[in-house]
């Protein structure tokens, strides 16, 4: 796993796996319970397989952008079938 996004806020990296397990990417979050235990900042990593990592930037990118009625054929980007 390689790390995609660095988040310091437990929901926008929640939201980002969910989107990204949405669309099927293989993706984790690290740290999430660091923040839970320990009142300090704690990045919450986001990390998907090092092959998916062109697709996930392109999904992250895309819904950070608020293109999301754009007809994006995640398909090409992933190698596989999508139903996008």
């Amino acid at each position: 796993m390689i790390t995609l996004r660095r988040y310091l806020n437990n929901t926008e990296a929640e939201l980002a796996l969910g989107r990204l397990r949405a669309d099927g990417v293989s993706c984790q979050l690290q740290n999430t319970g660091l923040q839970n235990i320990s009142h300090a900042m704690v990045e919450i990593l986001l990390q998907v397989d090092e092959d998916e990592l062109v697709l996930a930037e392109s999904i992250l990118q895309t819904v950070e952008s608020g293109d999301l009625e754009r007809d994006t054929d995640w398909g090409a980007l992933s190698g596989g079938d999508s139903p996008y």
